[in-house]
């Protein structure tokens, strides 16, 4: 727990019904505000609890009931526990996994990890996908980690993974020829990963091509645009978080609430961009949603619907190596597609937010019609 949150410990016994002491236990009242889960005793509780693979089957059947009617074909997933693959064979085997599924370790638990890559995957309707770390906090709790302190707290930059074990993560990844994915929202986080990475590159120089992805990546200092390109980093982001423009003035200032979500930039620079939703931490998460956002910025910040559909299509399909095989309409490709009830490429763009999915077609058969 990070110093957000002092903690008042107690201890005592449960007492039953009969008035038997049944067993020993500690509890800790918190007495201030519990911004992020770092402790690993708090973290293997949260684990421990999301072993169960029916509840897993129960939240993944109602949730893709909700992609199917958003239009979302595919999907890349925390999903982190083995019995949740159980849960997406089992959904896969009754013929209700409507969607094709990345896999995601939790890099943090490598144990878990490990364990997670002894499960048998059936692709390409589910796979092995990269290994997850959580390198900084966000914006809103103030923990993600800035070159400057946050505009509404002197003195606080956040905070993130220091170089040196950063270091050794990548270098771990490089060495058994596996995809990264980095949670990272500050800019200072971002300069310290590509930091780390140039020293990676030194000593394995053939772990360019393992697309190491820095997921959100909110806030990126100019000089390092070019840098994120030069080492083909990726950069997965989510225009859903970008609803919030006076909170996030109220947190970086304006000059640097302005630069934040550089998706023009990237994409000029020729950085590889694909977006997706962050669900359940943002509030929306539907792709016409995402692209409503995107377009309809300032006119400098803003980027164009082709681009945006590009960035949830294509830019997907190669941040999970899948360019082959899926994110457009060709022969040989995955038969996976949408059917909209207006185009988002040639209505006013203030309306895009307004089209509906009226079909959603994976592998050649109907999940959805409205």
């Amino acid at each position: 727990i990070l110093p957000a949150a002092t903690f008042a410990e107690s201890s005592g016994t449960v007492v039953n019904n009969e008035g038997r002491a049944q067993r020993f236990y500690r509890v800790f009242a918190p007495t201030g505000v519990v911004r992020e889960f770092q402790n690993w005793r708090i973290q293997l509780e949260y684990a421990l609890r999301l072993l169960g693979q029916k509840w897993a089957y129960e939240c993944l059947s109602f949730s893709l009931g909700l992609m199917r009617a958003a239009g979302v074909t595919s999907v890349q997933d925390n999903t982190w526990f083995p019995p949740h693959v159980g849960a997406i064979r089992r959904l896969h085997g009754e013929g209700k996994l409507t969607v094709r599924m990345s896999c995601w370790h939790m890099g943090e638990l490598a144990p878990v990890a490990h364990w997670m890559r002894l499960k048998r995957f059936e692709p390409p309707y589910y796979h092995d996908g990269p290994w997850k770390y959580i390198l900084d906090g966000t914006f809103t709790t103030r923990t993600a980690w800035l070159s400057h302190e946050y505009a509404d707290e002197p003195g606080n930059v956040g905070k993130g993974m220091p170089g040196d074990k950063l270091y050794r993560i990548l270098a771990s990844l490089a060495r058994h020829r596996r995809q990264g994915a980095f949670h990272a929202i500050g800019d200072r986080m971002i300069t310290t990963f590509l930091d780390a990475l140039e020293r990676v590159y030194d000593r394995y120089p053939d772990a360019w091509d393992l697309r190491f992805r820095l997921e959100h990546a909110q806030l990126i200092a100019e000089a390092d645009i070019a840098r994120i390109r030069d080492m083909n980093v990726l950069v997965c982001a989510q225009p859903h978080a970008m609803g919030f423009d006076e909170k996030d003035r109220g947190l970086l200032g304006d000059e640097r609430a302005r630069a934040a979500y550089p998706f023009r930039k990237l994409l000029e620079a020729g950085v590889p961009l694909s977006f997706g939703s962050d669900l359940p931490g943002e509030a929306t998460f539907a792709p016409l949603a995402g692209i409503h956002r995107a377009v309809n910025r300032d006119a400098d910040l803003a980027i164009t619907p082709e681009e945006a559909l590009a960035c949830y299509t294509t830019g997907s399909a190669y941040a999970e190596f899948a360019e082959e095989s899926k994110g457009m309409l060709k022969e040989g490709y995955l038969a996976d597609m949408t059917v909209l009830d207006g185009n988002p490429l040639t209505v006013r763009p203030g309306t895009i937010g307004d089209i509906e999915v009226t079909e959603t077609i994976v592998g050649g058969r109907t999940v959805f019609r409205r």
